[in-house]
């Protein structure tokens, strides 16, 4: 994703544009990954930064990009499946977004958060966690016992090759290699 990219985004979204952030993200986004949301903010938690972090949500991971004055940008990264879920606190002239994690019973809030884009964020994150556990992550059961069986087949043949191989070098006599090929029907039969 470009930077061009990041700023179509973020003005299609009704984020102001700015520079730091357009010319950060590109950098940051894997193959594949996308936008989903952005939230500006201040976060009251000490290891993110508490000056203005930007929430950044994409389809595969929650980014908190700070920006302090003075220094480089620092990122903090996590995974969609510790977001147990988000809320967001209305204020008078802003608010203030929590998210919920699995893992621990806390959360993580950020404050001075524009009060549309804040309810807009946590909407957008619930639904999209919301959307991704109803995919199906796991093949179905009937497929896993299909590929199952496969491997063991083709397990089976290849052990039966290797043991008719170390008869016909001599290195298994006739008996020998009856008993084996008998164990390995019985395991895989």
């Amino acid at each position: 994703m470009t930077d061009q990219q990041v700023g179509t985004f973020l003005y299609n979204y009704g984020f102001p544009t700015y520079v730091d952030i357009c010319n950060k993200l590109p950098e940051l986004l894997g193959v594949r990954e996308e936008l989903v949301a952005i939230l500006q903010g201040r976060a009251a938690s000490k290891g993110i930064g508490r000056e203005s972090t930007y929430i950044v949500l994409t389809n595969k991971r929650l980014l908190f990009l700070h920006f302090p004055v003075f220094g480089s940008a620092k990122v903090v990264e996590r995974q969609l499946d510790e977001i147990e879920s988000t809320f967001y606190k209305k204020g008078i002239l802003s608010g203030e977004l929590v998210i919920l994690w699995a893992i621990s019973n806390g959360g993580t809030d950020f404050t001075h958060c524009d009060n549309k884009l804040g309810q807009k964020f946590s909407d957008i994150c619930n639904e999209f966690l919301k959307n991704r556990l109803s995919e199906p992550i796991h093949q179905p059961v009937k497929e896993q016992k299909e590929q199952t069986a496969q491997q063991s087949t083709q397990s089976l043949a290849d052990k039966l090759r290797e043991l008719a191989k170390l008869r016909d070098e001599g290195i298994l006599t006739e008996e020998e290699f009856t008993q084996q090929k008998e164990k390995l029907l019985n395991k895989f039969g």
